[in-house]
């Protein structure tokens, strides 16, 4: 009886050291890794992170890290690639996320500005045609959870312990241990100064992913159910909320394929609209969606929506300083007074784009003085 009782004991002993070993193993890998972004540590195995979940993690950095700015960018996963270094004079932290959907806007911002300890100086808003559509119930086409779920699950007193000893924490330390090693430049990543990069994919895998989104968006815009209704309340809570804050707004470059789909669905007018109301109610914005030097080019996109840093770069030169390094016509500045000239100005080149065949855009970058845009003939 009793070498039974020392046996399980020791049985005991040895089953308990095991998990305890493996439990501080899976820890500290976490800890070392951080894949979740709640510690501030930085070291040459965890510069590379995959943004899995980037409404948590950037909630995470904001809980967990030191947060002094002046200027907050918001905007979906297009305008995640915005650097915050480019916007001159300013110290900025882009809050963008995959597929931020206009009625979450609200909640991230006052939740950074209590985070800040006071308004921010400045609102760099991205808005996207694709995310401000209203399907029939008035309610934004969205897919993720409120605000409120990541932002409570951040500010959860035991939630950074509960990380570092999770499966699925781990499996995020794992992958971005092994990209390290194994850059996979197609896929984007963050560093741990939460810039994102990316680099160029391949001719076949840009094609693919446009044709995908080619068959999304047009069956979205295809749907009479679909419309584009109005932002204008959102807008004015937004800014009613932060008084003394200077809002610049932008909407995000659409490349051709897509404004091709949008004309032929005929959404133009909607598109119309919508700028429409964003002069309204801001007052003024920059607009970078119609045909121009970037949007004709794919090889300043990495599929369809998704344009590159250094496009996002032009774009931060010139809201910020009214003119960039990228060409000319990328980037208008537009106001009450402008905004029936512009919109006058662009309809043709859009409605142009229905016979226009396409470029050979996906090899080779001829420069910005060679790349087409539709001629338009009156």
């Amino acid at each position: 009886m009793k070498l039974k009782k020392r046996l399980y004991k020791k049985w005991v002993s040895i089953v308990g050291t095991g998990v305890l070993a493996v439990s501080l193993l899976i820890g500290g890998f976490n800890y070392w890794i951080d894949p979740l972004w709640v510690f501030q540590h930085s070291n040459s195995f965890n510069n590379s992170q995959l943004g899995f979940n980037e409404r948590q993690q950037k909630t995470n950095s904001i809980q967990y890290r030191p947060f002094q700015f002046d200027t907050l960018i918001l905007g979906n996963s297009i305008v995640t690639f915005m650097n915050p270094n480019d916007l001159n004079g300013r110290r900025a932290f882009n809050y963008a996320v995959n597929g931020m959907g206009m009625d979450e806007y609200d909640a991230y911002i006052e939740y950074a500005k209590a985070r800040n300890g006071k308004e921010f100086k400045t609102i760099v808003l991205g808005l996207s045609f694709s995310m401000s559509r209203l399907d029939t119930d008035n309610k934004f086409v969205s897919e993720t959870e409120a605000p409120s779920a990541y932002i409570s699950q951040s500010e959860d007193l035991f939630y950074r312990f509960k990380t570092l000893f999770s499966f699925n924490t781990l499996s995020y330390s794992v992958k971005n241990f092994v990209s390290t090693f194994y850059k996979m430049d197609q896929w984007p990543y963050y560093d741990r100064n939460l810039i994102k990069n990316q680099g160029m994919v391949s001719d076949s895998f840009k094609t693919m992913y446009i044709t995908r989104q080619k068959e999304i968006f047009g069956t979205n815009w295809g749907m009479e159910d679909v419309r584009y209704l109005t932002n204008g309340k959102l807008f004015d809570k937004w800014k009613a909320n932060n008084p003394n804050t200077e809002f610049i707004v932008f909407t995000t470059p659409m490349s051709y394929p897509l404004l091709q789909l949008l004309v032929e669905k005929n959404r133009l007018k909607d598109y119309e609209l919508w700028l429409k109301d964003i002069t309204e109610h801001f007052g003024s914005f920059y607009n970078f969606m119609y045909p121009n030097t970037v949007t004709m080019n794919l090889q300043d996109y990495y599929d369809g929506l998704h344009t590159t840093p250094e496009t996002l770069r032009y774009i931060a030169q010139k809201i910020t300083n009214g003119n960039s390094k990228g060409p000319d016509d990328f980037g208008e500045f537009v106001n009450k007074d402008l905004i029936d000239q512009h919109i006058n100005k662009i309809r043709p080149q859009l409605l142009a784009l229905k016979n226009f065949n396409g470029m050979t855009a996906l090899t080779g970058d001829r420069g910005f003085a060679e790349r087409q845009v539709p001629v338009v003939r009156e």
